[in-house]
């Protein structure tokens, strides 16, 4: 029998763009590569305004986190003119 999941309140959660103040020694996830982009070079990353790294808790915990890039795409070819098509671009 599985448990019913309860639903997350939005005060429950609370993001905060990453800094040299925050503990992140705590966070785990079963992808490591994540676990070391995040210790390693999140934050080195963003003072070199590459990316942003918003670090989301829940009930005070860390629990995840989004990384936002700084970059583009270059469409060209086929998927260019898919886009094209669609009128987004």
């Amino acid at each position: 029998m599985t448990e019913k999941a309860s639903k997350i309140l939005p005060e429950e959660v609370k993001i905060e763009i990453i800094n040299k103040k925050h503990d992140i020694t705590g966070f785990a996830s079963y992808e490591q590569d994540l676990v070391d982009f995040l210790r390693d070079d999140a934050l080195d990353n963003q003072e070199q305004n590459l990316s942003v790294t918003f670090l989301w808790y829940y009930n005070h915990r860390l629990v995840s986190y989004v990384t936002l890039l700084t970059d583009r795409i270059t469409l060209s070819g086929e998927l260019q003119n898919y886009f094209r098509e669609k009128g987004a671009i």
